[in-house]
């Protein structure tokens, strides 16, 4: 392990604490009946969180700078559905897609963030993305809400590469990237006009593959953008297109991409083990430290893992949960009490 490990138990908040502990629905009962302490006091811990730097995104921005490799750190972006069917009173409800179960419901839309190096995984930071119609005037796009956070991010760490779904691929996402000069590589609908060569027209009318190819490449300009466009044949015989900023191996290029899985790997851990859903608490800002919570607790064992040469980040998961029963039961055994 890092001599500079930023997740000692001494620092570890006790919020996040009870999430890594508890088996049950992350609530602030059971949390706080996790680590021995009464509901109240878990509560005003959490409420006063909300204001501290040391549990908030730049706790984990420390996390990630003192593990991750900073010469190979890439940065992800993406959103998620925070699924809250019984809510209707939480600030931000609304109706939206839930891609785990390929169906619309009630729920908060996160736009979440990432950084890794391929080995560690630390998720630093989430804001809510609330429709223009809830909104209204202080409405911004997913697009915006990702350049905030890669500007701020550029900021602090060396960034190899930036990737994102087809969400982002927009022209003000692009026009930012290139003029900060930022490598990117991101999906990118077939629909989009394009210009390569002579030839302007939909991307999928311009760049094709040849017969029995399963991968392309043609530099080109998009909105007067200067970028690479790729086409690549997938397992299924389908076909996908990706933009970037430099040039890549087509026969790379999926691999490199397949790096935004990361995110989305902490996405389905962090609704699984973490209770990414189960916050109950009406107000918007205490869903969002509910959820910087969360990601703490990912960033925590994501790092466990990998120190601790596990074969994934459940097992770390399930190392925390073993010691609390385990430790509950020496408790037990000392007061004469049956486990049973």
């Amino acid at each position: 392990m890092h001599a500079n490990q930023s997740y000692h138990k001494s620092e570890t908040p006790q919020y996040v604490e009870a999430l890594l502990q508890c088996p049950d629905k992350k609530v602030c009962t059971n949390l706080a009946k996790t680590v021995a302490v009464p509901h109240d006091t878990m509560y005003r811990n959490f409420k006063n969180s909300i204001s501290s730097e040391q549990h908030s995104s730049k706790a984990l921005e420390t996390i990630a700078y003192n593990e991750l490799d900073k010469d190979n750190t890439y940065l992800i972006h993406d959103d998620t559905q925070i699924t809250k069917l019984y809510a209707e009173q939480i600030e931000g409800v609304e109706i939206g897609f839930d891609g785990s179960t390929s169906r619309a419901c009630l729920g908060i839309k996160m736009m979440t963030s990432l950084l890794t190096d391929t080995k560690i995984n630390i998720p630093i930071d989430a804001i809510p993305y609330v429709s223009k119609e809830l909104a209204q005037s202080s409405y911004k796009t997913k697009s915006r809400l990702a350049i905030e956070i890669t500007r701020h991010v550029v900021g602090r760490f060396k960034i190899k590469r930036m990737l994102g779904d087809a969400h982002f691929a927009t022209n003000e996402m692009l026009a930012f990237l290139s003029e900060e000069s930022i490598n990117f590589l991101m999906k990118i609908t077939r629909t989009r006009v394009v210009t390569i060569g002579e030839f302007t027209g939909q991307l999928q009318v311009v760049l094709r593959l040849k017969r029995n190819s399963h991968t392309a490449v043609a530099k080109g300009t998009i909105n007067g953008i200067q970028c690479y466009f790729y086409v690549i044949k997938v397992r299924d015989e389908s076909t996908i297109y990706l933009i970037s900023n430099d040039y890549i191996d087509p026969h790379k290029v999926v691999t490199l991409y397949r790096i935004r899985w990361n995110i989305e790997m902490f996405h389905r851990t962090a609704k699984q083990y973490f209770g990414l859903s189960d916050c109950q608490m009406r107000a918007i800002e205490k869903q969002r430290q509910h959820v910087l919570h969360v990601m703490h607790a990912y960033a925590q064992v994501s790092v466990e893992a990998h120190s601790m040469n596990l074969s994934c980040i459940e097992d770390a998961i399930r190392y925390h949960r073993i010691a609390k029963h385990k430790q509950c039961g020496k408790s037990l055994t000392a007061t004469g009490q049956s486990l049973c």
